[in-house]
């Protein structure tokens, strides 16, 4: 299922078995850690993550100084409105924190391997637009991030 709240997971799950919840999850859209992570994990079902880099922002390659035309889908999009654009590139500084210490591991990759060491989640679904892109998703997998920095990066470390 997709975009199910928690009470629609458990009344799905108890006519049929779920498998998979699929839902919107990055450093910047969390509202699912407060109950559909929770349902998931308490019955078994496996989570299936996607918008993981909000639309670019969390790869660093937007600044508060872009601006974007009206047509432009972006100019529409909740992470780029000015009002929590200040708040978001907080999250992206932490990033580039993370990525210092790991000796430069891109920030689409830290992102990603953000989410992957959620216990709940069980497959990231990402876009890309180039091959390298692909290689460097794919390479967050091939390592594990230390717990002080998942924590940092959640924002429960100042």
């Amino acid at each position: 299922v997709s975009n199910f709240s928690a009470r629609q997971i458990r009344s799905a799950n108890s006519m049929l078995r779920l498998s998979a919840v699929q839902v919107q999850y990055n450093l910047l859209e969390r509202n699912p850690e407060s109950e559909i992570l929770p349902c998931c994990r308490e019955l078994g079902i496996g989570v299936i993550v996607y918008g993981p880099l909000a639309q670019g922002l969390l790869t660093g390659k937007y600044g508060k100084h872009d601006r974007f035309q009206s047509s432009d889908r972006i100019s529409r999009l909740s992470h780029f409105q000015s009002s929590a654009l200040d708040q978001h590139l907080r999250v992206v500084d932490r990033l580039n924190e993370v990525s210092q210490r790991l000796g430069g591991i891109s920030l689409a990759q830290i992102a990603l391997r953000w989410l992957l060491s959620q216990p709940e989640v069980t497959s990231v679904i990402t876009g890309v637009k180039s091959a390298r892109q692909i290689e460097d998703n794919a390479d967050a997998a091939n390592w594990q991030m230390f717990p002080l920095d998942v924590s940092y990066l959640a924002g429960d470390l100042a």
